[in-house]
C-alpha cells in the first residue's frame, strides 16, 4: 500500500485527530487527491489514490470537512 499521507479530521487547531488507514474495501473511502486538472472540454478531472474503501462512479465523496458531496462521474485508471 505504500506510505499514505497523514489523514487528519476534526476541527482546524488542537481538536484535530489522526485517522487510522487500512487498505479494507468495505470501509468508507478515504483518498488522496494529488492533482486537480480543468480542461475545456471535459470539466474538473482529480486525479487521486485511494487508500481505504472502494470507489463507484456515482459515489459522493465530501472533500475535507465540506459538507457539500462531490459525485463521481467517471472513473479512469492511469497508467504510466
Amino acid at each position: 500500500m505504500g506510505n499514505p499521507p497523514p489523514f487528519l479530521k476534526g476541527p482546524l487547531g488542537n481538536g484535530m485527530q489522526r485517522v487510522q488507514v487500512c487498505p479494507d474495501p468495505d470501509k468508507h473511502v478515504i483518498a488522496h487527491v494529488f492533482k486537480v486538472a480543468i480542461d475545456p472540454y471535459v470539466g474538473k478531472l482529480g486525479l487521486l489514490r485511494v487508500h481505504q474503501g472502494t470507489l463507484r462512479p456515482g459515489s459522493q465523496l465530501y472533500v475535507g470537512d465540506a459538507r457539500k458531496p462531490v459525485r463521481v462521474a467517471h472513473l479512469w485508471r492511469i497508467s504510466g
